[in-house]
């Protein structure tokens, strides 16, 4: 039955990808140019074998050494092959930096660019949504999200089904449910790119709201703030947490540490500081970066 909706299979999902890889391919050039920057002298000092060593350019024989590079080509070596071990070398530190490294050049460039918010004028649900953010989320923690965009389409019905996702208007939603009323188990309120930044580039990515058409809840208004503070917390979790500090979290939550996390981020401060010390602390101690 799914089959007579194909014309709506996956039509928001191509748009999100696509944005996500050319937020991928600035940051990775905006990147590549700090590093030429930072590295781009003391590379060619070893090349042409000039003295002394500085501290980037022993990071950089560490690296060569691991990898098995010899820099030593000598002064007397062409321009262009001077130029072309210069650049493989930078490519390895890319390669070795790129997931610690890109969160910084990603952070400048969201507050650069900052978060649009689209789609949201028309339903007063959300008249407080930036102040609601701006609560849960104080300093530059909204930026460290790195969303590059909310956008609201609430006469779109998204159904998550079996791998595929379809983006239907409402009305052909209706005829869908008429004709299987199981597919509203399938209906899903957002979606959320911030999965690409799990490994390797650290990039903006986008977040989108669909119709709350059947959402059983009790109160309707506040739901829809708090999807939004979730999906926040949610990014904050993939891209601040290293790996040293998602083992530190899961010594305090290991059923489900994103979720515990994000629940802990979205919930009141006093309250948790009262109800969960430990938790409290690790969130004041490295994500809020509070003395007290």
């Amino acid at each position: 039955m799914k089959e007579k909706y194909n014309e709506f299979l996956n039509t928001r999902s191509g748009i999100m990808i696509g944005e996500v890889v050319e937020n991928e391919k600035e940051v990775k050039k905006l990147l590549q140019e700090k590093l030429i920057k930072e590295y781009g002298s003391a590379i060619r000092r070893l090349v042409e074998e000039e003295k002394p060593i500085d501290e980037k350019g022993m990071e950089v024989v560490d690296l060569c050494s691991r990898r098995g590079i010899d820099l030593n080509i000598g002064a007397s070596e062409t321009e262009k092959n001077k130029e072309l071990i210069i650049q493989q070398v930078i490519e390895m530190i890319m390669e070795e930096k790129e997931r610690e490294e890109s969160f910084s050049v990603a952070l400048e460039m969201q507050k650069r660019k900052g978060t649009v918010f689209e789609g949201f004028e028309n339903d007063p649900d959300f008249e407080g949504l930036h102040d609601f953010l701006k609560d849960k989320f104080p300093g530059d923690l909204l930026s460290k999200a790195l969303v590059s965009r909310v956008t609201y389409f609430p006469d779109t019905v998204c159904i998550s089904k079996e791998g595929d996702s379809y983006y239907l208007p409402i009305k052909e939603y209706l005829k869908w449910k008429k004709e299987d009323e199981s597919i509203a188990s399938y209906r899903v309120s957002f979606s959320n790119m911030s999965f690409c930044n799990r490994n390797f580039t650290i990039s903006l990515t986008p977040i989108e709201l669909y119709s709350f058409i059947d959402e059983d809840v009790q109160d309707l208004p506040l739901h829809k703030l708090e999807i939004v503070s979730r999906e926040f917390a949610r990014n904050i979790y993939i891209n601040l947490l290293t790996d040293e500090l998602k083992e530190q979290w899961c010594s305090l939550k290991a059923n489900s540490p994103e979720e515990d996390f994000v629940k802990a981020m979205t919930s009141n401060k006093e309250y948790l500081k009262e109800r969960s010390p430990r938790v409290y602390d690790f969130l004041k101690n490295n994500i809020y970066h509070e003395n007290n």
